[in-house]
Parts: structure tokens; C-alpha cells; sequence
């Protein structure tokens, strides 16, 4: 994914604006214009996908860290399996029948587990593959290795890799606004030339209607 990213970031280059006037094409020249048009725009779309694809495995990082220090950052506590489930329409985890009382009861007991198990090791499943994991424990929920690059890991404590992804997803959000800008720009552009491609039509249909003879002339020939 850096390197889907990295690649958008060298397309985002400053590239010199080139005019042309699309009155002064060809019928041939314009169909060419349009499928280079639709090209970089199917392009631009699949850069713009793969951003909103990287601000979520972004704030999935955040939360996750978060998720493990719950007491501190006031998060529900780490647990992958059921933060899926919760996801779920086919299940629901919260009874709509429980009291206030409950609730707070309940709420009173999970502060007083988090802070009985705040120095606990979590257990965590570490995945070999797809299908295959071992057993594992989180000895020290504070500090954590931040990929930021090929082969390249640095150590942060919670607190600095929180705001690290914050710091990335808020530039992410940055570029999806200007692709957003893009995009529609582009697609107006498309349009236009689609419409000079009619009146180009139009006129060698008026044109070979005008002179029946001269068509059929160069037909023949």
C-alpha cells in the first residue's frame, strides 16, 4: 500500500497545462482526445480508491492502539474477534432491553476489570497465514513499531503513534479533496469533447447531405 501511495504522489507532480482548442480538431482527433481522457480518468479513480483504502487501514491502526490502552483513551477493550462482530447486522451484542441500572452496573465492573487487568498480558493469536496462527501475549501495551517504509520500523510510544496516523490520515484527506477536484474536472472535460464529436457528426452529415454527388464520387473511388 506505501507504494501504491508513493506512486500516486509522483503522478500529483506538477504537469504543464496544456491548451487546446477543441474547435479546431478533427473528427478522428477528437475520439483520440476522448479515450486519452477516459484513460487519466479511470486512473485518477483508481488513485482515489486506493487512498480512501489507505485512511481506513490508518484509523484501524489508530483504533487498535487505542482499543489497547482502553482505560487511557477511553476505548472499548482489545479484542479483534468480537470488534467484528460487532460490524455485523446478523448479530447484536447490546440487549435493547437492559436497564439503565444494568448498564451502569455493568459499566462500574468493566472500569474495575480494566484496572484489575491493566498490567495482565493480553493474549493475542499471531497469524502464520491466513489459516494457520500461534498463541502470543502483549507484555508492554505502550510502546509499538510504526511501519513507515520498506524494511524501515521505528518505535513510538502510544501516544506519538496515534498522532503519527492522525498526521497521515488528515494529509490523505488533503489529496482525496483535490482528486475529488480533479475528477470532476476531468469528466467535464470528457463531456465537452463528446459534445464537440456530435456537432463534428452533424456537420459531415449535413455536409454529405449537401453534396449527394461529391459523396458518391469519393464513395466509388
Amino acid at each position: 500500500m506505501a507504494c501504491d501511495i508513493e506512486k500516486i504522489e509522483d503522478n500529483e507532480k506538477e504537469k504543464p497545462n496544456i491548451v487546446i482548442q477543441l474547435n479546431t480538431l478533427g473528427l478522428d482527433e477528437l475520439v483520440s482526445l476522448t479515450l486519452k481522457l477516459e484513460e487519466e480518468w479511470k486512473l485518477i479513480k483508481k488513485n482515489y480508491t486506493i487512498l480512501e483504502g489507505a485512511i481506513v487501514t490508518y484509523d484501524k491502526c489508530k483504533n487498535s492502539v487505542k482499543q489497547l490502552n482502553p482505560s487511557k483513551y477511553k476505548s472499548k477493550n482489545y479484542n479483534p474477534f468480537m470488534n467484528e462482530l460487532e460490524k455485523s447486522d446478523l448479530i447484536k451484542l447490546t440487549n435493547e432491553n437492559t436497564t439503565t441500572d444494568n448498564k451502569t452496573e455493568q459499566a462500574e465492573k468493566t472500569e474495575q476489570a480494566d484496572t484489575e487487568k491493566k498490567n495482565e498480558p493480553l493474549d493475542i493469536h499471531i497469524p502464520l497465514t491466513s489459516l494457520v496462527y500461534i498463541p502470543g501475549k502483549i507484555v508492554d501495551t505502550e510502546n509499538f513499531l510504526v511501519h513507515m517504509g520498506t524494511n524501515y520500523y521505528v518505535q513510538r510510544n502510544s501516544d506519538q503513534t496515534i498522532e503519527y496516523f492522525d498526521n497521515k490520515i488528515k494529509k490523505l484527506n488533503e489529496k482525496i479533496k483535490k482528486i475529488k477536484v480533479t475528477l470532476i474536472e476531468k469528466r467535464n472535460e470528457i463531456e465537452l469533447c463528446k459534445h464537440y464529436i456530435q456537432i463534428k457528426r452533424g456537420q459531415q452529415m449535413n455536409e454529405a447531405n449537401q453534396n449527394p454527388q461529391t459523396a458518391s464520387v469519393r464513395s466509388t473511388a
